[in-house]
């Protein structure tokens, strides 16, 4: 797959998987590749994330990618947050499965572990952004934490964070 990416003029991995878009990056990074080889794979993890939201944000925290951490942030929403995948369960025709994560990473993490997944100065603008100042603290109705549900704002002002700090 990687080599057929130099033998295009629009390089892209159109049927990779997530994982399979994780190794041609890696590859691309040991192999100095030009940017239209990297923006081919990006666009392709950028197709993934629907579904895999925390695997592609963590990933995107390993590199340091602030663009592709906007992208997941656009496409996140609070289910897929604070999902528990401990205690997360589904019925189906009677029967109690475990409702699996997308990738093996979040296997058995609850929101505080894939939280720490992440770089310590996205952990900091999250945490802002997500409980914003008027949010912050418990409702006092149903004594819960409220959580921000404007998921572009919160994207959009990710990079005014600064994360790369």
């Amino acid at each position: 797959m990687f080599v057929n990416l130099f033998n295009v003029s629009t390089p892209s991995a159109p049927f990779a998987r997530f994982q399979d878009c994780k190794d041609l990056m890696a590859l691309c990074d040991k192999f100095d590749c030009s940017s239209s080889i990297i923006q081919g794979v990006r666009a392709r993890i950028k197709d993934l994330i629907p579904g895999r939201q925390w695997a592609v944000l963590i990933y995107a925290g390993e590199r340091k990618d602030v663009e592709l951490a906007v992208s997941v942030l656009n496409d996140m929403d609070t289910e897929h947050f604070l999902k528990n995948y401990r205690t997360y369960y589904r019925t189906t025709f009677g029967h109690r499965c475990v409702d699996v994560p997308p990738e093996d990473i979040l296997k058995n993490t609850d929101y505080k572990d894939r939280m720490r997944m992440l770089p310590s100065s996205w952990q900091a603008i999250l945490y802002d952004l997500c409980w914003s100042q008027e949010d912050r603290g418990f409702n006092e109705r149903n004594d819960q934490l409220s959580i921000s549900d404007d998921w572009g704002v919160i994207a959009e002002n990710f990079v005014l964070g600064d994360p790369e700090g």
